[in-house]
């Protein structure tokens, strides 16, 4: 029954370990003796996580060989990629078993791993429940924050600082920066004092954005770089157009009001009736946002009939709009005058530099 349970750890981390790839940093592997890799098409990185030491050793050994055979006649390929496999171990000598220390680091190790795909652990339940939350959060541990010192960037780096603790986000810093200095060396190397592997910026692409990305990379290379939608652009996210360099497309996500517009719910009519009147192809998410903002306009104004044309009367209908059914879902206002819709677009940087909608993010809890 116990290795019953074990099994299944190992299927269920994974598949988590694949989904934590998605959101990983890049950083280099060193290859193990149990590596193999090939030349020619992509390479994608394996782990496992057992315990190599101590009495556990006398069934994880042969399961490492066995994970080896299955390698070695698949020629170490997965279909069109070579695989590099390593061997990691969570256990210790002082322990002679699993260690959480240990096995932390190893979960670290693979959620900043942007070949990681595949992900073979724990051994023991225990081990599990220490390496499943960090492969979950992708590697960030501790994350430094840069602020414009505008009201955006302010306000956003404050919400970040409010609502670490609904997501288990650890703020080493939250510093507010002079966007016309010529460089933030000395900003850099303060966050790598602290440990930080993930970096926010919370501002504007013109107040330092660039500079500051830099500065944080050149220190800490490994770092994931993070931003709201001040930055998601391609001035900051393309390197041909002023931006950050290519070797940070792969560390850099960004978030955005918008989402894939297939997304919406009224998206694939949205796309079909705009691309109808304008051809070409298909336009920037905020061109619904446009659609609905006009049709929530006439449909108010509507809505007053002889009234239609009273400022104060139009003003308290859109506040009293509420569970109104659009093109976006459906949605209201607060008392502040913000939409109730919670969910926005996570980017990523292709190739090319320019942000690429990855997916949907709703958050489960808010400041209000």
């Amino acid at each position: 029954m116990k290795k019953m349970k074990r099994t299944s750890a190992i299927a269920a981390l994974a598949v988590i370990a694949l989904a934590a790839a998605g959101c990983s940093s890049s950083g280099s592997s060193s290859p193990s003796s149990g590596s193999t890799t090939g030349s020619g098409g992509g390479t994608v990185d394996f782990y496992s996580s057992l315990p190599m030491q101590g009495a556990s050793s006398a069934q994880t050994i042969p399961l490492v060989n066995g994970i080896k055979l299955a390698l070695s006649q698949a020629g170490g390929k997965a279909g069109q990629w070579t695989v590099n496999y390593q061997v990691l171990d969570d256990s210790t000598a002082a322990a002679g078993k699993w260690d959480p220390g240990q096995t932390a680091g190893n979960a670290r190790k693979v959620a900043s791993d942007p070949k990681a795909v595949y992900y073979m652990g724990e051994f023991n339940s225990g081990a599990s429940e220490v390496s499943i939350p960090i492969l979950k959060q992708a590697g960030c541990t501790k994350v430094a924050v840069a602020n414009d010192k505008e009201a955006y960037g302010q306000g956003l780096a404050t919400l970040l600082g409010l609502e670490k603790g609904y997501y288990g986000v650890n703020i080493a810093s939250n510093t507010g920066i002079d966007p016309t200095s010529p460089n933030f060396r000395s900003f850099a190397s303060t966050v790598k004092g602290q440990g930080a592997d993930c970096f926010f910026f919370a501002g504007i692409v013109s107040n330092g954005a660039v500079q500051i990305t830099k500065d944080v990379h050149s220190a800490i290379p490994t770092a994931k770089v993070f931003g709201g939608d001040g930055v998601c652009t391609d001035s900051y996210t393309n390197a041909t157009k002023g931006g950050i360099p290519a070797s940070l497309y792969p560390l850099t996500q960004c978030t955005v009001a918008t989402q894939n517009l297939e997304a919406y719910p009224g998206g694939k009519d949205f796309l079909a009736a705009y691309k109808a009147k304008y051809g070409g192809s298909e336009p920037d998410p905020y061109a619904i946002y446009g659609y609905e903002v006009m049709n929530l306009g006439l449909d108010t104004v509507k809505s007053l009939g002889a009234k239609g044309n009273d400022k104060a009367a139009v003003l308290k209908a859109l506040f009293d709009t509420k569970n109104r059914q659009s093109v976006l879902g459906t949605y209201g206002f607060n008392s502040n005058g913000d939409t109730t819709l919670k969910s926005y677009g996570l980017y990523k940087v292709g190739s090319d530099g320019e942000p690429v909608f990855f997916k949907t993010l709703t958050p489960t809890k808010t400041v209000s």
